[in-house]
């Protein structure tokens, strides 16, 4: 059980003297190696470094720091064993922690206040799969979070989604699932019932008489309509592709991978609208859990390509210099305002193009963004051509009607170990009808 520290200590992080020296808060936590699990501990809290040309079956990136957003340092200076301390007893949560609603302590304090007003709330699932949606309904429930729980067939079949629900969560379908195969299905075949019967007692988290059939277009009219009428729709990885590729999010595009190698990893991620009510409780740098893909572009400009010389006399590393003239530089190109990016007018004929431009207003907004340079992307785990992610979106806010369509490139609910980004979900579902 980790000791509780006293006072509050002050440490070489390094040892010998030759680290930096750093204090910690009264009632930080020390976990002691000096223990038989001590290799458990190692292994569980340290970072990870997986060579991009390991095969990996599974995650490569797992610190739990990290997952749960919270500050830890590995001490190798033998004195802090030295600072009074005492066992935890395992009950008393951390001082202040249901005050920073970037903890889910803080939700849970407030789905149990009879005095808020709480969100309907839907969780989707596809028949597809339901394995990476489940850790979204245990996040749920870990927090006290009530919810319903419907299929895409349910919402083909319901075209007044907005009169039952304020808030509708599209988690992960998981496996290989495309947009195509979210919309239509399963292969067309004899009906695969999933039900309770006497045979199969415990099929009762929810039924079907066929597996077969998805959303259909139908649901995604629905889902659509439902948007459009002040709704909040939340997706993540391939539902929020599936998202992108229907036009329910509009103005964003997918960017296939090329040669990026990121399995399960956990990476840096910036907030870039720090008045999002989504970011509410965060600092300006949040881990991620990032597996792969999928990569994002927001706007209707192509991106800026390098600055390279231009055309003109002499080779390719000659100066472009008119011999008896005198020499005028090229203006540096302006940069677009944060809210501009992908929106900007092109630099030949503006005039010409302004009735294509969506208004401010129904842009959509990055909230998070990976880092921008590479070398800073990888926390934890494998990172190989980290350049096709850098600066890249995490968390898109789509406005689309009098609603939203939240968009994580991320799985911010995944094996009950990423508690550290359960609250930009959250923060969204709270503010709901009033994100921007």
């Amino acid at each position: 059980m980790p000791p509780r520290v006293g006072p509050p200590p002050t440490a070489d992080t390094a040892g010998e003297g030759g680290g930096a020296t750093q204090k910690f808060a009264k009632g930080s936590f020390i976990v002691r190696m000096d223990q038989p699990y001590s290799r458990l501990a190692d292994t569980m809290l340290d970072t990870q470094y997986v060579r991009s040309d390991e095969k990996v079956y599974d995650d490569t990136g797992w610190t739990l720091g990290y997952l749960k957003n919270v500050e830890f340092k590995r001490v190798t200076n033998l004195d802090v064993l030295k600072v009074p301390m005492r066992p935890w007893d395992g009950v008393a949560p951390p001082p202040s922690a249901a005050k920073n609603n970037a903890d889910t302590d803080f939700f849970r304090a407030w789905w149990a206040d009879a005095s808020t007003r709480k969100p309907r709330i839907a969780i989707m699932h596809t028949w597809l799969r339901t394995q990476d949606e489940g850790w979204w309904r245990l996040a749920l429930e870990s927090m006290g979070v009530p919810y319903t729980y419907i299929s895409t067939q349910d919402a083909g079949r319901t075209p007044n989604l907005r009169e039952k629900f304020d808030v509708i969560l599209f988690p992960p379908t998981g496996g290989n699932n495309a947009s195509q195969e979210i919309v239509n299905g399963l292969p067309p075949g004899p009906p695969l019932p999933w039900k309770k019967t006497d045979l199969t007692p415990n099929l009762t988290v929810d039924q079907t008489d066929d597996m077969r059939p998805g959303l259909g277009m139908i649901g995604v009219e629905n889902l659509t309509r439902f948007v459009e009428e002040g709704g909040l729709l939340i997706t993540a990885r391939d539902s929020s592709v599936w998202a992108v590729d229907y036009g329910l999010a509009r103005w964003v595009r997918v960017v296939p991978p090329q040669k990026l190698r990121a399995p399960g990893t956990i990476l840096s991620a910036t907030v870039v609208d720090k008045k999002s009510p989504i970011v509410s409780g965060y600092d300006e740098t949040i881990p991620i859990y990032f597996s792969n893909s999928p990569i994002f572009r927001v706007g209707i400009t192509p991106e800026t390509p390098p600055e390279s010389r231009p055309s003109g006399r002499g080779n390719k590393t000659d100066p472009d210099v008119p011999q008896g003239r005198p020499f005028v530089p090229l203006p540096e190109r302006p940069k677009p305002a944060p809210d501009e990016e992908g929106f900007q007018p092109p630099e030949d004929a503006p005039w010409n193009s302004e009735f294509a431009i969506p208004r401010p207003e129904d842009r959509p907004r990055v909230v998070v963004s990976f880092a921008k340079k590479a070398d800073q992307l990888l926390l934890s785990g494998m990172l190989d051509n980290g350049d096709e992610l850098a600066g890249k979106a995490v968390v898109i806010d789509a406005p689309r009607g009098r609603g939203h369509v939240l968009l994580f490139a991320n799985n911010p609910m995944w094996r009950q170990n990423t508690q550290g980004s359960y609250a930009l979900v959250m923060n969204a579902i709270v503010n709901w009808d009033h994100l921007r």
